[in-house]
């Protein structure tokens, strides 16, 4: 009601802002991906009381765009699904010999599928190689088919890739989890990057774009960052604008990442499970709770 404490919106504020107008004591949740803040989106972010950001990059981008502090309120790692719904990986040609780079997303530039294609399929040209299982969304089917022809085709890579546009639950996505032996992200721009985010929750090694958002989480010691150069936004989005910079990730360098790790397993997946143990407890679901209390 009108005479709560306070009020949460969550999401994108022009989806939120004529209700929350009207109300005190407002409290935006938001996240974003660019070095720009959308201009329409500083009205409403004005009007609230306190807004909240889960990175430090949201914090810094925000912060200079509506001239007053914001506070940064990470995500707290989720509580494990159970497994329960199993996956015939060898009906999707994965052995269990098979070293698994696995990466879950939306089909959309920023989340730069041509890019981890391409990289992938230059790191294993062989098909006797690891296996790259792509998780994506039932829409994309043809457009993600398309991509990885076009890029055979170019590069002449017999390297296996494995396409699921399809729904998924979450204990399958958990499955995936557990059966991967490696996240792979090489993202244009992130928030925070929730499948990558568990992942590394989950001690798996990582090779992952080093920008934006998971930087909260992931760090050069114990993950593979790619290096990446700043680039103006070209996906078409209401809330996109050319003047918009993102990143764009070196793929030499993702390529070195995935051939590293998948000659060190052991030692990469030891410093995973170590970095995983502190993820654990900075991101506990009572710890962020306490700070949002």
């Amino acid at each position: 009601g009108t005479d709560a404490d306070f009020h949460i919106f969550h999401g994108i504020p022009p989806f939120w802002a004529r209700e929350a107008y009207r109300l005190r004591n407002v409290i935006a949740m938001t996240v974003w991906e660019t070095d720009t803040m959308p201009a329409s989106w500083r009205n409403p972010l004005t009007h609230a009381l306190d807004v909240w950001l889960p990175c430090g990059f949201n914090v810094e981008v925000f912060s200079r765009a509506l001239g007053r502090d914001t506070f940064r309120l990470p995500h707290p790692l989720p509580q494990r699904a159970s497994a329960a719904e199993a996956i015939d990986f060898a009906s999707l040609g994965v052995e269990e010999s098979d070293f698994l780079f696995y990466s879950c997303f939306e089909w959309q530039d920023r989340k730069n599928p041509t890019g981890l294609i391409e990289a992938f399929l230059r790191a294993f040209p062989g098909s006797d190689g690891p296996v790259l299982l792509i998780k994506t969304g039932a829409g994309a089917a043809a457009a993600a088919r398309r991509v990885l022809h076009a890029a055979r085709e170019r590069l002449g890579s017999q390297a296996r890739v494995v396409l699921c546009a399809e729904a998924w639950s979450d204990a399958k996505i958990a499955a995936l989890h557990v059966r991967g032996d490696c996240y792979v992200s090489l993202h244009k721009g992130e928030g925070w990057a929730y499948p990558l985010f568990e992942a590394a929750g989950l001690g798996k090694p990582v090779v992952a774009t080093g920008y934006s958002g998971p930087l909260d989480y992931l760090d050069a010691k114990h993950h593979w960052l790619v290096r990446a150069r700043p680039a103006p936004v070209a996906q078409p989005y209401a809330y996109y604008h050319p003047s918009m910079r993102w990143a764009e990730p070196d793929l030499d360098h993702a390529i070195e990442g995935l051939r590293w790790i998948s000659t060190h397993r052991a030692a990469a997946r030891a410093s995973a499970v170590s970095a995983a143990a502190r993820l654990q407890e900075e991101f506990s679901a009572e710890r962020i709770g306490a700070a949002a209390k």
